[in-house]
């Protein structure tokens, strides 16, 4: 015969380890509730009870760019604290409060930012909410408004760099995202004549690791042959916004940026630009073929 023992917290010592205790009612999981709420500019009472959470939850308006941050939020925040529950149960590791936010806030970033840069083409608008939680929420990267403009896109043509400058152009491709993918680059001259490409499948990931992949590869080969003034220029707002901003909330991809940088800054001059899909069609077919198996690594005699 066993003998079972009282059930214990593990995150607030109480005598309670119900579901909705450890992920709801526990002060430790309500107080991350509380300032997850207060960033999101949300005012709201939190029953005791995880199912009628998840049926009052408030979703914004369907027009705002960033309405799906209410519907990822909460799977994001329950996410972390049950982490942080699993971390402390069985590592006998513990973050503090304030960590454990970070982390919360990283994971709903990251989300949004794989999925914002598709809204507009279902007609998403930049309300007034979503001025707010850019504010609140730095690491947020919105995308351009003028991806409205068709007629922009189907006039976009790719453009040779300026003289003593090449051209890195780079695509990442996935199938299922994650799923089967590939990487793709293509570096040109001033005259539009090609020094190197590369085709090449990597293990299925997301499109963003893709993405970053294909530019730290392009940037490694390219360095390789001694040139030192480059522009890359890529359809990825989240990686050029990356270059730019030196991070990004993903510690996956926070770990590639760091080595494109790396290369980046030991450049005489180098510049990032986001271009649209129709003016980086080579890269983006190096990709995709890429993604379904094919190889590809060319570099002129004479570079």
């Amino acid at each position: 015969m066993g003998y079972e023992g009282p059930s214990r917290c593990i995150l607030c010592k109480a005598q309670s380890k119900t579901v909705d205790h450890l992920l709801l009612t526990c002060p430790f999981a309500s107080k991350c509730w509380r300032c997850f709420c207060a960033k999101l500019e949300l005012i709201l009472v939190l029953p005791n009870d995880i199912k009628l959470l998840f049926q009052s939850w408030p979703l914004h308006t369907k027009e705002s760019l960033l309405s799906q941050i209410m519907e990822i939020a909460p799977s994001c925040l329950i996410w972390e604290i049950w982490k942080e529950r699993n971390r402390r149960l069985f590592e006998s590791k513990a973050r503090n409060q304030k960590s454990i936010l970070n982390s919360i806030e990283s994971a709903t970033v990251d989300s949004i930012n794989s999925i914002s840069s598709f809204a507009l083409n279902q007609s998403k608008v930049f309300t007034s909410w979503d001025r707010k939680i850019s504010q609140n929420w730095q690491g947020i990267i919105i995308p351009s408004l003028s991806r409205h403009n068709t007629i922009s896109r189907k006039g976009a043509i790719w453009s040779p760099p300026k003289p003593d400058w090449v051209k890195l152009n780079f695509d990442g491709a996935s199938k299922g995202n994650p799923g089967p993918s590939g990487i793709g680059y293509v570096i040109k001259d001033q005259l539009g004549a090609i020094i190197g490409k590369m085709a090449k499948p990597i293990p299925p990931d997301t499109n963003n690791i893709a993405e970053f992949t294909a530019l730290l590869l392009g940037l490694k080969d390219y360095i390789n042959h001694g040139i030192k003034n480059i522009i890359v220029e890529g359809d990825s707002e989240i990686a050029i916004n990356a270059i730019r901003k030196k991070a990004t909330p993903n510690w996956r991809l926070q770990a590639l940026l760091e080595g494109i940088l790396e290369i980046l800054n030991s450049l005489d001059l180098f510049e990032a630009k986001h271009i649209y899909r129709e003016a980086n069609t080579e890269a983006d077919a190096l990709s995709k073929v890429a993604a379904l198996g094919a190889s590809i690594h060319w570099w002129s005699q004479g570079s």
